[in-house]
């Protein structure tokens, strides 16, 4: 879709409310994600529109939390979000942990166990009514080796929005929660040289289609992605001899 429609789909709130073209609490940087006057004319308010009033009216699919208030995903929101939507995602990704939207136990219990959840702090598992459900921490650190990766291999001139995205991509591939729902969205940060193989991979395809690539591989992109990943090797450290 164009940029124009997918934009369609986003209902950004500051303190102030939902970002309105025109009202004076919206700065420069935020216009170009305010919303018409004519997307809300037919709402209960058309100013200082809250979050939970957004969710019955758009009835989203994604709740992403970056507002640092402590409960900002309070417990009508969520049931109100739950009810409209099969498989609410909810991330309150704001962090320290007392800064969080919402705490991943109460989100799992007012969606009976349906929400997928990533939190910007790290949580323990979560137990509900016997299904143990692992909470992600949500952030670079599983992307990041692999795009170093992709980009040495290929000695990239840049780093273009279709790598990244191609990064995105591959990460999503090696989710856990595709084989269940009580899995967690990342994968374990023990896996990082696993992913980091796909990601650099897909980042360094992404490179050549681009034509940024100054590297390109005579044979698979897998064996120059290979050639240039780090081995840990140690020497034997034997004792020495005293003289």
């Amino acid at each position: 879709m164009s940029e124009k429609e997918a934009r369609k789909n986003f209902w950004l709130i500051d303190r102030d409310g939902l970002l309105i073209k025109g009202d004076p609490q919206v700065s420069d940087f935020q216009v170009p994600y305010a919303r018409d006057k004519s997307d809300v004319k037919a709402w209960p308010i058309q100013h200082n529109i809250d979050l939970l009033t957004v969710v019955r009216q758009v009835a989203p699919t994604i709740l992403v939390g970056t507002s640092t208030v402590r409960g900002a995903f309070t417990e009508e929101i969520i049931t109100t979000m739950a009810s409209k939507v099969a498989l609410p995602i909810i991330f309150p990704l704001s962090n320290p942990t007392e800064n969080c939207e919402a705490q991943p136990l109460n989100v799992l219990q007012w969606t009976q166990g349906k929400a997928l959840i990533a939190t910007g702090s790290p949580f323990d598992p979560v137990q509900i009514e016997g299904h143990t459900y692992e909470v992600a921490q949500c952030n670079n650190a599983l992307s990041f080796p692999g795009i170093g990766l992709g980009i040495i291999a290929t000695r990239a001139s840049k780093l273009t929005d279709n790598m990244l995205w191609a990064a995105s991509l591959a990460l999503s591939e090696l989710s856990p929660v595709r084989s269940s729902p009580t899995k967690p969205v990342l994968p374990n940060i023990k896996e990082v040289r696993r992913v980091a193989l796909l990601v650099a991979q897909k980042v360094a395809e992404a490179a050549i289609h681009d034509n940024v690539a100054r590297v390109v591989p005579s044979t698979s992109i897998l064996d120059l992605i290979n050639a240039n990943l780090w081995q840990p090797y140690y020497r034997e450290i034997r004792p020495g001899t005293k003289k």
